[in-house]
């Protein structure tokens, strides 16, 4: 492995999963077996990382291990294992230590929401926490995990609006095009773009600020007009911060997974766990019935009264409270099986 750089395909995956657990059973303490299973869930391990969920002082001695592993690569962010030594890793700490399993994906999910939190919302740290989730079965239907981090995601610019308007008008129906503009430029909004690597962009989202948004605009969207009376009053912002993704065009079908949908998923995560004070989030979703599994999943419900169609495309709303069940009780609950 160390001399080819990959498992050799010539063995069968029994065979290769017994000279795995050969490798693992080499760990010398129990220390190094758990910095193995973190190096296992997470998509890449550091010495932080390491200090934080396993122990504070063996965690260089714990990487510098890892690190000499014939099956771990060294990468500009950190060490991961081999796919088939990840996944044998994995799949036996989950088998044989169902709590100790869930344990450290709580664990896990601390230590990234304190980083989320206490630095720079870079979207490296939201891809680790999206990696986490990569044996959900639901979420392998609407994310691209062998995309991950392809595309990335910030606030939009100036230059970008070409690239906006072309998603917009290839993605909405002409009633939406037209609150689609109503809400860009808005203060009550924030916009945000997928990007590929050379700039180009390839997703939107324009999420709203419900404090914000005064009575004239909002008499001139419907969903808007919808979800404030079905929500009513719990929607004022004496209880906290109220948002609503109003719009998430990607490039292409928004139904397939894609590296531009993997972005735009992934701001609404760093939303959800960095937004001082955040209440309700709103998602409309187009297509919402195709995108319900996903959203039940995620423990967001049906807004009653909001279902509408544009031409032939529907559109419907879910709602997550936050203060109700906060992130990381959320994450928790999402973990287990």
């Amino acid at each position: 492995m160390r001399k080819h750089g990959r498992v050799p395909s010539s063995l069968g995956r029994d065979a290769v999963s017994e000279l795995i657990k050969r490798c693992v059973s080499a760990a010398p303490t129990p220390l190094h077996r758990r910095a193995l299973e973190v190096s296992a869930r997470s998509r890449t391990t550091t010495v932080a990382l390491l200090a934080d969920v396993v122990d504070p002082l063996q965690a260089p001695n714990l990487f510098n291990w890892l690190s000499e592993q014939c099956y771990v690569n060294a990468g500009t962010r950190g060490l991961s294992p081999h796919d088939l030594v990840r996944d044998v890793v994995d799949d036996n700490l989950r088998w044989r230590d169902p709590e100790g399993s869930r344990e450290l994906d709580g664990a896990l999910n601390r230590c990234l929401l304190r980083q989320l939190r206490n630095g720079p919302h870079d979207s490296h740290t939201a891809m680790e926490l999206q990696f986490l989730e990569r044996n959900s079965a639901v979420m392998k239907r609407y994310f691209d995990f062998s995309a991950l981090g392809s595309v990335s995601i910030g606030t939009a610019i100036a230059t970008d609006w070409d690239g906006i308007a072309r998603l917009r008008d290839a993605g909405l129906p002409p009633a939406e095009k037209e609150v689609f503009d109503l809400w860009s430029g808005h203060p009550a909004a924030r916009t945000f773009v997928a990007r590929r690597p050379e700039g180009s962009v390839c997703g939107v989202t324009l999420i709203l600020d419900i404090d914000r948004v005064d009575e004239v605009a909002a008499g001139e969207d419907p969903i808007v007009s919808a979800v404030r009376r079905s929500l009513g009053r719990s929607l004022r912002g004496e209880d906290g911060v109220s948002l609503m993704s109003r719009f998430t065009i990607p490039e292409g079908d928004r139904r397939e997974a894609s590296p531009a949908m993997n972005a735009l998923q992934i701001c609404h995560l760093v939303h959800w766990a960095t937004e001082e004070d955040l209440h309700f989030w709103i998602i409309v979703a187009h297509y919402p019935d195709h995108f319900a599994p996903l959203l039940a999943e995620m423990h967001f419900e049906r807004v009653p009264g909001c279902d509408r169609s544009f031409g032939e495309m529907p559109v419907g709303c879910f709602v997550h409270d936050w203060k109700s069940e906060p992130w990381l009780v959320w994450r928790d609950r999402s973990s287990r099986p």
